[in-house]
């Protein structure tokens, strides 16, 4: 058996399984792993996406299309606890709304550059993950796409994100630093609420809306500078940051 290939019902039944490597090169033709990494189990989703699983809980899915969660061949790891993180290969292109929330024995969550969207609520509450590694292709969060994550303390946003949905980082409360593209457009409504460890937020000139109450109880942060770009600020957009003593707006009267 190979961690690519499937019975009958839509999944292998054997106990472990060995990697394809077609061209020899030490790296599996399908899960991208090293073909020295065990897999404990794999299978098949819809519209011919696939998933493995290794001994140490990295839950990998490849195929193509939007992700809407896992597959019914997986879900007896994901009562067990056994996964701990998640990894999407090139070709997945949007996470579904829902798809992967309140998995709360993951710990770090990794997209590859395909990924251009994640859809609201994609990972919420998903209370232990501590690591976020976002795709290069990222152009939208959605809302709460990682409300929730208590453990998170950074993230890291490349060029192309345009907008950070409502709610998308609420409650993220071990959240230190936040590494915002020179592309956002927009910070939508609470997006950043109850993020009471955050102390440093960059704008830049591409900013044009911060929604209402986007950092509401960022108890932490000490200054802002709104660029010249922004054209609306939602009401109470920065009430209960305590220790907030310096604003620079450059942003004209609209």
């Amino acid at each position: 058996e190979t961690c690519n290939t499937y019975s009958s019902g839509g999944y292998i039944k054997d106990a472990t399984f060995d990697h394809t490597d077609t061209d020899s090169d030490g790296v599996c033709d399908f899960c991208k792993l090293s073909t020295d990494t065990e897999i404990l189990d794999a299978g098949k989703g819809g519209e011919g996406r696939f998933w493995c699983i290794t001994t140490d809980g990295l839950f990998i899915i490849g195929g193509e299309g939007e992700v809407k969660g896992f597959a019914s061949s997986a879900n007896i790891h994901l009562k067990k606890g056994r996964i701990k993180e998640l990894l999407f290969l090139d070709g997945i292109t949007s996470i579904g709304a829902e798809a992967f929330d309140y998995v709360n024995t993951v710990e770090k969550i990794t997209l590859s550059d395909t990924v251009t969207e994640i859809k609201s609520k994609a990972f919420y509450s998903c209370f232990n993950v501590k690591e976020i590694i976002l795709g290069k292709g990222l152009e939208t969060i959605g809302a709460q796409a990682f409300a929730d994550s208590n453990y998170l303390q950074k993230v890291v946003m490349h060029e192309g994100v345009t907008e950070i949905g409502g709610a998308a980082f609420a409650g993220c409360r071990q959240l230190v630093e936040v590494t915002l593209p020179t592309t956002l457009e927009t910070i939508g409504y609470r997006a950043f609420e109850n993020c009471e460890r955050l102390n440093d937020v960059i704008f830049y000139d591409s900013l044009k809306s911060i929604g209402r109450a986007a950092f509401y109880n960022c108890t932490r942060l000490t200054k802002i500078v709104i660029p010249e770009s922004v054209e609306f600020i939602g009401g109470y957009a920065f009430i209960r940051c305590n220790r907030l003593h310096y604003i620079w707006c450059e942003a004209s009267q609209k």
